[in-house]
């Protein structure tokens, strides 16, 4: 007679509680991706849109000049390639800003709050901006160039003058 090394019930719940454990070690979850129930694995655009959106988003920070802290409370205006006024908003606590959706946008303007921060001027990308210049070609004010067409667009840091520290006196012209 042959006698086999393991037989008998059981087998079969041994075998699941085996394989449950093994899930439980590796952390195997059942559905929502790990933890934000999406299934996307949290990927997001630079704005914090989902990935693969297609709606236009700009974003960015506001920051003062001289400490390079945020620059909260500032007001920040969406323009159109005409210069006219889209959407404003204002820079949370971190100095963030976003504009969703963004749609027609082409320019910025950073308004600070006068009592802090030198009014119409902001240094953006080592270029200093006068928002009550002309911009070069004469066809309207000096503003920040901000063209988003379909997804997230971060303009990155747009630096604010602190009247502690007076911006560079106008010279004409846009960027100077």
């Amino acid at each position: 007679m042959t006698r086999r090394a393991w037989s008998g019930p059981g087998l079969g719940m041994r075998a699941l509680l085996s394989a449950a454990a093994v899930a439980m070690a590796f952390g195997l979850p059942g559905c929502g991706g790990g933890g934000n129930g999406g299934g996307d694995g949290g990927v997001k655009g630079v704005c914090g849109s989902p990935a693969g959106s297609t709606t236009p988003v700009l974003c960015g920070r506001v920051m003062n000049d001289m400490t390079t802290s945020p620059a909260a409370g500032v007001e920040v205006v969406l323009r159109s390639s005409t210069g006219s006024e889209l959407r404003r908003t204002t820079t949370t606590a971190d100095g963030s800003f976003k504009f969703s959706p963004a749609t027609g946008g082409a320019q910025l303007e950073v308004i600070p709050s006068a009592a802090s921060y030198a009014a119409g001027m902001a240094r953006f990308q080592s270029k200093v901006y006068d928002f009550d210049l002309p911009n070069k070609a004469g066809t309207g004010k000096c503003y920040i160039g901000a063209t988003v067409i379909a997804g997230d667009t971060s303009v990155g840091i747009v630096y604010v003058f602190p009247n502690s520290s007076p911006p560079p006196p106008p010279m004409g012209g846009c960027p100077r």
